[in-house]
């Protein structure tokens, strides 16, 4: 009876010993994937906000290559202050030739001197001396006694004829000859009468005679290319001092 019993007692307390081990193997288990199932959890949230920082700056990245994160632009005319030339002007953005006038209002984009043109010829106001005519762009001084010393003043005496010649070619389109006769008195000088000089200008086609030496704007033809003469004869007693100025218009 004893040996039964007491291999009975032995196989139940091995038995017991063994489901113990088998629980607290079960138990380790659970407690184990507790700990990895926490631990996973922690790393996913880091990787989620690891991901999400990623997503921001990638669309930050692309908002800046695309342009959706713009800099300022205080006029908006769709140019940042950074590359506009005229910040202020919503009209303006570019000034290539850097003459302060704006590449949309200047009709010489390219040229620092030049940035309007009144009569719309392609010659800009500044080097255009006649800014309102279309049909003209500038003079050419063939004969200046006020202001050019190799043109000296014509001092004629009494009686005496006083000519200059020039050429008129098909690229003219006027001539301007003023004449300021004046006389001198007893070594003073006094503006000339008309009856006391006879001033002309013949061309090929005609002469023409104004004793108050205004010719303004003679209109060159094809009648009347070639040759010029502007002649001062003094009709006074005394001598007479004239300053001459001819000027072709092209």
């Amino acid at each position: 009876m004893f040996s039964v019993q007491g291999d009975y007692l032995y196989s139940l307390t091995v038995k017991n010993k063994c489901q113990c081990s088998a629980q607290n193997r079960d138990f380790k288990d659970m407690f184990l994937r507790k700990e990895l199932l926490h631990y996973y959890k922690a790393e996913a949230k880091v990787m989620r906000k690891i991901a999400i920082i990623l997503i921001v700056l990638m669309f930050i990245g692309i908002g800046f290559l695309s342009g959706c994160v713009t800099e300022a632009d205080t006029d908006g005319d769709g140019y940042s202050d950074k590359v506009d030339a005229f910040p202020n002007d919503p009209t303006e953005w570019k000034d290539s030739d850097s003459d302060g006038h704006g590449d949309n209002s200047d009709a010489f984009p390219n040229n620092s001197t030049e940035w309007k043109d009144t009569d719309g010829d392609g010659y800009g106001d500044n080097s255009d001396k006649f800014p309102d005519d279309s049909n003209l762009h500038y003079f050419i001084r063939i004969f200046d006694s006020n202001i050019v010393e190799s043109d000296p003043k014509w001092n004629i005496s009494s009686g005496e004829i006083k000519r200059y010649t020039w050429q008129v070619t098909s690229d003219c389109k006027y001539v301007t000859v003023i004449v300021d006769a004046g006389k001198m008195v007893n070594g003073t000088q006094y503006q000339a009468f008309a009856d006391e000089v006879n001033i002309s200008i013949r061309n090929p086609e005609k002469t023409i005679e104004n004793n108050y030496g205004q010719f303004q704007r003679i209109t060159v033809t094809t009648e009347n290319w070639g040759e010029w003469t502007l002649s001062v004869k003094n009709n006074a007693n005394f001598e007479i001092v004239a300053i001459v100025s001819i000027y072709v218009a092209k």
